[in-house]
């Protein structure tokens, strides 16, 4: 473990993160479903993590929104459909006894809050898809295409790499997205978000870009139109590596009448790169 790492206060919020947020676990359709939730008795906020499928991956900025809501942040585990994610996590909500929250979904997150979107559109009340494409794309269109293509690799590396060439990828991959890391933080989240890959069963890696598979030959329904636009706050950046421009003006022209928030320079991760005003912006919108 790097020094840098073990003594950035990161890493010290870390450790209590997971002392005191610690895993729950419900069985629902056959399957394990984690997650870690806040205090109750507060305004709920689901906190959707990315590819990596962790509900840790965002802690510090759990525990600052856990201040003023009941923040609920779910592992994706084996499910391969999205649907059958998006009903987990209801399942997790229900036996939370949840009815209406808050939803911020991150890079693949935004896809499982538009399937969240599109079964219980009553129950959401504001939802921001951060760094994310459409849930609902055209399956011949050649974004689609190329992502399919794009998926499948991924897999065939995860199955026939050694784990420790997958990890080396992953780990490169991850860099490119903390160019604009402000000074001191990136050994932590590079040391972090490693661990967080070495830690993941490869089944768990599969179900994910299974899941993504599943959406591009089955998308999901346009979204309801009883669900005010306004309630959504899109948030994206022209130097994101992870979408091509297509994708990511894909999700504009899902939601035309929702907020816009860009990040110029902030890659995929601005969530972390340009925390100050990502969580500036979105406190200002969930509260509006």
């Amino acid at each position: 473990m790097p020094k840098a790492a073990i003594e950035h206060p990161l890493f010290e919020q870390l450790i209590a993160f997971r002392t005191t947020y610690p895993k729950q676990t419900i069985s629902h359709d056959r399957l394990q479903w984690k997650y870690h939730i806040s205090g109750k008795g507060k305004q709920a906020l689901l906190l959707l993590p990315g590819g990596l499928g962790s509900g840790e991956a965002f802690f510090s900025h759990f525990m600052e929104l856990s201040s003023r809501y009941t923040v609920i942040a779910p592992y994706y585990g084996k499910a391969e459909h999205i649907e059958q994610l998006s009903d987990g996590i209801i399942a997790i909500m229900e036996h939370e006894n949840i009815e209406s929250f808050h939803v911020l979904g991150q890079s693949f997150g935004g896809l499982v809050a538009q399937a969240l979107l599109s079964k219980v559109p009553h129950r959401i009340d504001r939802m921001i898809l951060s760094h994310t494409t459409s849930a609902s794309p055209e399956p011949a269109s050649i974004s689609s295409q190329k992502r399919i293509v794009r998926i499948r690799n991924l897999m065939r590396i995860v199955k026939m790499v050694p784990r420790s060439m997958f990890i080396t990828v992953s780990r490169n991959k991850i860099q490119k997205h903390f160019r604009s890391m402000p000074a001191g933080e990136g050994a932590f989240w590079l040391w972090y978000f490693e661990e967080l890959i070495r830690s993941q069963p490869k089944q768990e890696h599969l179900a994910i870009y299974q899941c993504m598979l599943n959406l591009d030959k089955k998308p999901l329904p346009p979204p309801s139109q009883t669900f005010d636009q306004s309630n959504i706050l899109v948030i994206d950046s022209p130097a994101d590596a992870s979408f091509s421009g297509e994708e990511r003006d894909s999700v504009r022209l899902q939601f035309p009448e929702a907020d816009y928030l860009r990040f110029k320079h902030a890659g995929h991760l601005s969530i972390i790169t340009e925390r100050k005003m990502y969580m500036r912006e979105i406190r200002k919108f969930l509260l509006t």
